[in-house]
């Protein structure tokens, strides 16, 4: 008899958890999204100053994109007095010249949507 209830458990275990499995088709994008999140800072040096930058990361796209990450979110390379690791934006026009330049962005956003 015990054999018999542990069975019908494990049955209505599975059964169940299979409903769930059709849902997966009604979740949203941001639900089933990959995002990695980047700082610039501690990421990767691209020119041996000691500090990660802007190029570090395009140089690492093809490690994201094999590790299949759908969004990446890069923390702020504003220009920066850096009292709170970069959250303290001082211009939001100008990318810090210690992660790069603008032209490091472009180059990067453009690598990343491709």
């Amino acid at each position: 008899m015990t054999r018999v209830v542990g069975f019908l458990f494990v049955l209505v275990v599975v059964l169940s958890s299979s409903e769930g499995v059709e849902n997966l088709t009604e979740l949203e994008w941001w639900e089933t999204t990959l995002l990695y999140q980047i700082y610039p800072l501690s990421f990767r040096d691209s020119n041996g100053d000691g500090h990660g930058d802007l190029n570090g990361i395009y140089e690492k796209l093809d490690h994201l994109k094999e590790i299949r990450v759908d969004a990446v979110w890069i923390q702020p390379f504003y220009k920066s007095p850096m009292f709170d690791m970069g959250y303290d934006i001082s211009d939001y026009k100008y990318v810090d010249p210690l992660f790069g330049t603008i032209d490091d962005f472009k180059r990067l956003q453009k690598a990343i949507k491709d």
